[in-house]
């Protein structure tokens, strides 16, 4: 029943976002993209009660600003120290020391490990990489895919990107690119958090 699946649900991502806990260590400056449905305030606030307090650093997400919007706003709303950093400021701060961590979701999770997510996040798991900063995923439950090359990208719309509230943000004329995700390797992966829902 629905009901039942739900409950289950529930109890999948409390047990996600216990074992993320698990990685987090006490003052932990953690670097996240994009948003993951509210499960970032239960993992600080499972990490607290471990006696763990720790600090987020939020991109805006653009173009859509859901770091700004959403993720933002959870963290503050569960009283959790977050900072908004714009989207192209990802290797500045790991240069400057201002994470020791990444932690994101993902969209969709291959058989291989590979996952699509955000737009971005292949990036930050390159400059990740770069400065040896661990890069944690919490990862749905796997589909069918083989690999992140399987994976069907949307590219969306050049106008979500060119405008924004009917205002033009480019000159008459310019296209635009928005692919609305990116694959990350699972090379470039630390550890994976799985979501397992039991059926």
């Amino acid at each position: 029943c629905i009901y039942g699946f739900l409950e289950g649900l529930k109890y999948a991502r409390i047990k996600q976002a216990e074992e993320a806990a698990k990685l987090l260590k006490n003052g932990d400056l953690i670097l996240t993209h994009c948003n993951v449905s509210g499960l970032l305030p239960l993992i600080a606030g499972i990490a607290l009660k471990q006696g763990k307090k720790i600090k987020f650093f939020a991109t805006e997400t653009r173009p859509y600003m859901q770091g700004s919007r959403l993720t933002a706003w959870e963290l503050k709303r569960a009283g959790v120290d977050v900072t908004l950093i714009t989207d192209g400021m990802v290797a500045s701060v790991m240069s400057q020391g201002k994470v020791n961590k990444v932690m994101l979701g993902a969209d969709h999770l291959a058989l291989n490990g590979d996952i699509a997510n955000k737009i971005g996040t292949y990036a930050i798991a390159v400059t990740a990489k770069y400065f040896k900063i661990p890069f944690y995923v919490l990862c749905p439950p796997a589909s069918g895919t083989k690999t992140g090359s399987d994976i069907k990208i949307e590219v969306r719309p050049d106008k979500e990107m060119l405008e924004y509230e009917g205002l033009r943000l480019a000159p008459a004329g310019a296209k635009g690119y928005y692919p609305a995700f990116d694959v990350t390797p699972n090379e470039l992966i630390t550890k994976h958090i799985y979501m397992e829902i039991k059926r």
